[in-house]
């Protein structure tokens, strides 16, 4: 397929003009009265109609910018477009470094409109008004697009998904004014990105994706590769090729190491092999089953597509995330704690299962409790621990539980058997405790909170979605120590006395420290990786649902979000 705004460029009718008017003369520094008559007594939104046959919304705020200016044009002249607005084309034109799609923006119409003045295509009398219309294009859909940079193109909640971090937006109006005051619109784009490092180094990985599918991206991996080290198929070859033109640095060299006898699986290859299962969250054995299979016959330009809907996820949280915090990534099973801009501390993390998923939020860190007892939720009362206590009434004591009436302990030889339901359950501290040694709790409406565990044999599964909901941590204690001593008062080195305790307490956060729950299934490291994560509680495919959707009602989105311009 041709790419969509060399098409959109060339669909433009030179003949049909925005607005109709047939005023000349040069109105440099005087009002233009082709703006005047679209937005002088707008009391809302107004449509107008490109040259494509396509229509433009002007935002209110688009309008209250022309009226305060006095109608004055702010990009073009009369028959001219201006410096700055050679300079908002240019940047809507790089729109597909972020995965975003010039045709949105109106990029190859404006260019267009833009040319016909440039190649002396209009009547000296069409000019005036042509241009006119070429500034309010570029104004509206700049700050369109300023918007999605900040605030992201897709709805989470139009494709039925939780999402309980506020947006941040943008005040078109002053956006506008700023640019017309000379800041360059480069700059300006800039300062709207998330400052997240990740944000950026995604944004590298996409143009590197997109530059493997301008040069015919790779091809499938058929199945005929054997099990055994140093055995031989035909098979081998395009497996070899398939991952040195992914170019991830060590799959790449340990591919190529064995291309004197390139159809035969050695140990390199099958060491490349494990580089890439790590990285897609699958078994690291080096051998090429079904899932590994799977996921090396993904397309690159579905790859693009899976970083093109990320990269919009990350502009849905706040820009700054703070220099310190947080981060789950509940699709990677992983959690990072950054400080000061840094990861000071990387770990596995088990999170919620089928039917118990993690939600997606964020909040602030306000205690950790060293020997937590675990209250039990009501929904695993009701669907776990009530029917393990009707078939064996024993239950409690063995796993060193506890009835509540109220506040009061219930002793079991006081149970109402017949009324189970009364009675709130929780586990003492200790060596089986379902929380293992220390919590760490930021207060939320769905009761997730970060925990130790004592079933760590799950941190070495390649997928680890096995809890009901909250985050098991594979070093608790570590984070626990880090934690104490830069957000609390109580020092670290007390950590083992409190511990040798073996009663609650609990220790209050006195810094803060925000906390986000996110799901990202493209995960550009820091240390350079490039990890695709299965889509386990599938909201990828639900985005892009909604993404097959707009396309459907709005002949101005992308062909696809994986084009994404670039």
């Amino acid at each position: 397929m041709k790419n969509p705004m060399i098409k959109a460029v060339r669909a433009v009718s030179a003949a049909l003009l925005l607005l109709a008017t047939a005023a000349c003369g040069d109105p440099s520094g005087e009002p233009s009265p082709e703006i005047e008559a679209i937005v002088a007594n707008a009391d809302g939104p107004v449509t107008i109609r490109l040259p494509d046959g396509d229509t433009l919304i002007l935002s209110e705020p688009v309008i209250r910018f022309y009226r305060e200016r006095g109608y004055l044009q702010a990009w073009t002249d009369y028959d001219e477009i201006l410096d700055r607005g050679w300079q908002l084309l240019k940047v809507m034109e790089n729109a597909g470094q972020d995965g975003l799609d010039p045709a949105r923006y109106r990029f190859p119409v404006a260019l267009s409109m833009v040319q016909q003045v440039e190649e002396d295509s209009l009547e000296e009398a069409q000019e005036p008004g042509h241009m006119a219309g070429v500034d309010l294009v570029l104004s509206e859909v700049f700050g369109r697009y300023a918007n999605h940079l900040v605030g992201g193109v897709l709805e989470p909640s139009a494709s039925g998904l939780d999402w309980e971090i506020p947006k941040d937006s943008v005040d078109t109006y002053a956006l506008l004014v700023r640019l017309a005051g000379d800041e360059d619109p480069a700059a300006i784009i800039e300062s709207l990105r998330p400052e997240a490092p990740e944000y950026h180094l995604l944004m590298d990985q996409l143009a590197r994706y997109q530059r493997i599918v301008r040069e015919g991206g790779w091809q499938e991996v058929s199945d005929d590769i054997p099990t055994e080290i140093g055995a031989s198929a035909a098979g081998v070859v395009g497996l070899r090729n398939r991952l040195i033109r992914e170019g991830h640095p060590d799959e790449a060299r340990l591919a190529q190491h064995g291309a004197a006898a390139p159809n035969v699986y050695d140990d390199s290859l099958a060491a490349a092999v494990e580089n890439f299962q790590v990285r897609h969250a699958l078994q690291p054995d080096g051998r090429v089953g079904a899932s590994t299979l799977e996921q090396l016959n993904v397309s690159a330009e579905e790859r693009v597509q899976q970083i093109v809907l990320n990269l919009d996820q990350w502009r849905w949280l706040p820009q700054d995330l703070g220099d310190s915090y947080i981060l789950v990534n509940v699709a990677g099973f992983e959690l990072e704690y950054i400080k000061n801009d840094s990861v000071a501390l990387a770990m596995n993390v088990v999170v919620g299962q089928e039917g118990w998923e993690t939600p997606i939020f964020a909040d602030t860190m306000e205690h950790l409790v060293v020997n937590p007892y675990w209250n039990v939720p009501a929904s695993i009362k009701n669907e776990e621990i009530i029917p393990a206590i009707q078939r064996d009434p024993g239950y409690l004591e063995r796993n060193n539980m506890e009835a509540l009436s109220g506040n009061s302990v219930v002793p079991a030889s006081s149970l109402n058997y017949g009324n189970l339901e009364a009675y709130s359950f929780r586990q003492r501290p200790g060596s089986r405790n379902a929380l293992g040694a220390v919590k760490f709790l930021f207060p939320n409406d769905n009761n997730i909170y970060l925990h130790d565990t004592p079933a760590d044999q799950y941190f070495s599964a390649h997928s680890r979605a096995f809890s009901h909901g909250c985050i098991r941590l594979e070093k608790p204690l570590d984070l626990a120590r880090m934690l104490l001593d830069d957000v609390t008062a109580t020092p670290s080195t007390q950590l083992d006395a409190l511990l040798a305790r073996d009663s609650e307490q609990w220790i209050n956060v006195t810094e803060v420290l925000p906390v986000y729950i996110l799901y990202f299934t493209a995960w550009a490291g820091r240390d350079g990786s490039m990890r695709f994560y299965p889509d386990i509680y599938e909201r990828d495919r639900r985005l892009e649902e909604q993404v097959e959707q707009e396309l459907r009602m709005d002949s101005t989105a992308p062909r696809r979000v994986a084009r994404g311009g670039g």
